[in-house]
């Protein structure tokens, strides 16, 4: 795709006639006119409004950036950039995969988590499907690796001023899910339960709903021809092959956001909580010459209080007074949808309390000091508990099932 001639557009639409535009980058020509580029889906701009009592989104779509807001709808906040309206994101169509391929993590895993492979900057960002994603990588070298493709114009984009390409904001996670939920209307996305250690597999899906890490799945390419071989597509945000795949399940997806507590993953220095990892994760997300491509989450005053995660009544009560702080942010299905989340015990090293939203009971794992990261959808293994709604805090680190997804934000529109 030209994104500055804004063309390579095929429109699809499912069967409740909702238009998908789907596109095809150029990353993958290879100088042959065979194109294997990566994927990515259109999300319009739109408004919603949310009946949280009976589990229910309605949206009205935007004709250019006149949102219409009568009748109790709100603007989504995914659909604005810093100063820029904008008519509608680019969604990655799949996690993220590295072109060079993935590490051989299980011969060069030297402490667990960090591969020196794939904790890298220096690898580039392909978006397909039926490949092992990106993981093993800190949310900081994410970041980077995300905002490097604004300058590679081996995607296709000959003037890079007119496309901004981005970690994916939390926000941006929250138009995708409250679309999703509005078109499907009660039926859960199926889960991307392939797991074959240490390979993950984009675009697939369980067999069954809800079902365990796997590597008897569905695949994407078994689906192509439109059959949706045993339920495969049922995996995809429309439940065609147009929408978006690995919402749920496949790698936790580290998301552009952080909750502003001072932690050692935002800043140097050792952490309150009694680690001396000064590793910092994510300081380039806390760079305010970064704000418009992050989203900023305030944190309860307890927070900072290493005792206040002694035990399992006060773990849950910050975790979910954080939680609360949240209350004027909008479009990030956090607040809007959950009523709550579980804490941390660090006697114990273990989630307390309610550990599931009344969504698809999806896991809502709060965030907390050491933690204030946000990873969304749930990995392989998580089950029911993986979904679009699903929520867990992390300290940034890399690791075997947390991965991630770009956005693509045109500042001119792409459908005009």
């Amino acid at each position: 795709m030209d994104a500055d001639k804004n063309d390579g557009n095929v429109t699809a639409v499912n069967d409740n006639g909702e238009k998908w535009a789907n596109v095809m980058l150029r990353d993958g020509c290879n100088g042959s006119t065979t194109f294997n580029g990566s994927m990515m889906v259109w999300i319009p701009r739109y408004t919603y409004r949310i009946d949280k009592t009976n589990k229910r989104i309605y949206i009205k779509y935007t004709a250019g950036v006149a949102d219409d807001t009568s009748g109790g709808y709100q603007k989504h906040p995914a659909f604005k950039l810093g100063s820029q309206e904008l008519t509608g994101i680019w969604v990655a169509k799949f996690e993220a995969s590295p072109k060079e391929g993935v590490d051989n993590h299980a011969t060069n895993n030297t402490n667990g988590d960090s591969i020196a492979g794939d904790d890298v900057t220096t690898k580039h960002v392909q978006i397909k499907p039926d490949v092992s994603s990106w993981r093993y990588i800190s949310i900081g070298k994410i970041f980077t690796a995300c905002r490097n493709m604004n300058t590679d114009t081996s995607y296709g984009w000959t003037k890079t001023n007119l496309v901004d390409t981005h970690q994916m904001r939390n926000t941006e996670w929250g138009a995708v899910a409250y679309l999703t939920e509005a078109i499907r209307d009660g039926e859960e996305v199926w889960v991307n339960n392939y797991w074959s250690d240490p390979n993950t597999k984009t675009g697939a899906s369980a067999t069954t709903q809800n079902a365990g890490s796997t590597t008897t799945v569905n695949t994407y390419a078994q689906n192509i021809d439109g059959t949706y071989y045993a339920g495969g597509a049922k995996a995809s945000t429309t439940g065609n092959i147009y929408g978006i795949y690995d919402m749920s399940g496949c790698g936790h997806e580290y998301v552009a956001a952080y909750m502003d507590n001072g932690d050692h993953t935002l800043t140097s220095g050792a952490s309150s909580m009694g680690n001396n990892n000064v590793k910092t994760y994510g300081a380039i997300l806390a760079n305010t010459s970064n704000s418009k491509y992050v989203d900023k989450y305030e944190a309860d005053p307890t927070d900072n209080s290493t005792s206040t995660w002694a035990d399992n009544a006060n773990a849950q009560t910050v975790a979910n007074l954080n939680l609360a702080k949240w209350i004027t942010k909008t479009g990030d299905a956090l607040y809007e949808v959950i009523s709550t989340v579980a804490g941390y015990n660090s006697t114990a090293s273990a989630r307390q309390g309610t550990t599931t939203n009344a969504w698809y009971s999806d896991y809502t794992l709060g965030n907390w000091k050491y933690h204030s990261f946000f990873l969304r959808g749930g990995s392989y293994g998580y089950c029911s508990g993986a979904g679009v709604f699903a929520l867990y805090g992390s300290h940034g680190s890399p690791n075997d099932a947390r991965a991630f997804r770009v956005c693509v934000c045109p500042l001119v529109s792409p459908l005009n």
